[in-house]
């Protein structure tokens, strides 16, 4: 009896210890508008996980929160990226691939909160599976995050000229953040209507 009462008061210090972390862990979400400024939509949002796959690609789960709604998305990095040829021998660009995934109801979130926070009233339903977009690495190297803030710029280029957007992503590994910048206000509705299902009109 005494055992059972022993494994019994276990498993709930167990559970009472996963629920704490839980929380804590919702916690430290930054709320996603926090650092917007200047009529600029920049949002900020926690790295709640860093992974690399067998091809070398870099999968990166972002997260925060819009009120009391946890919303995020994951942000894949291809593992090959090109020196661009600027004709400045001190200006280093390198060039690749960013593929964004929703990963399920905090994506599906994400766009809806971004829709409110953008002012665009297209009513997104949920996020797109899969976004790949052309990126452009300004500052940093994409497939060294981990040697310090990597500033790339990302350009949505779908067939539909309404869903083409530019926009920047700021990774801070030191600081666990990534940064979703705006290139310019005119890319909000393109940009959401580029991130979500259809219908965004």
């Amino acid at each position: 009896m005494a055992l059972r009462i022993f494994l019994g008061f276990g498993a709930i210090l167990v559970l009472a210890i996963l629920v704490w972390r839980i929380w804590d862990a919702e916690r430290q979400l930054p709320e996603i508008t926090s650092l917007a400024e200047d009529g600029f939509r920049d949002l900020v949002f926690a790295i709640t996980s860093d992974t690399v796959t067998a091809d070398d690609t870099r999968t990166i789960d972002v997260a925060g929160l819009s009120g009391a709604k946890r919303v995020g998305f994951k942000v894949l990095i291809a593992s090959a990226w090109k020196t661009l040829d600027t004709g400045e021998p001190d200006v280093v660009l390198l060039s690749g691939v960013i593929t964004l995934e929703s990963t399920g109801p905090d994506s599906d979130a994400f766009v809806t909160a971004l829709d409110a926070i953008y002012g665009t009233r297209l009513a997104p339903a949920a996020m797109r599976h899969s976004i790949r977009c052309a990126a452009i690495a300004l500052q940093g190297d994409p497939t060294a995050l981990s040697d310090g803030i990597t500033k790339i710029k990302i350009f949505f280029e779908p067939e539909d000229e309404s869903r083409y957007a530019e926009a920047y992503l700021d990774f801070d590994l030191a600081n666990r953040r990534m940064h979703l910048n705006e290139k310019d206000p005119e890319y909000r509705a393109p940009l959401v209507r580029a991130l979500s299902q259809e219908p965004a009109t």
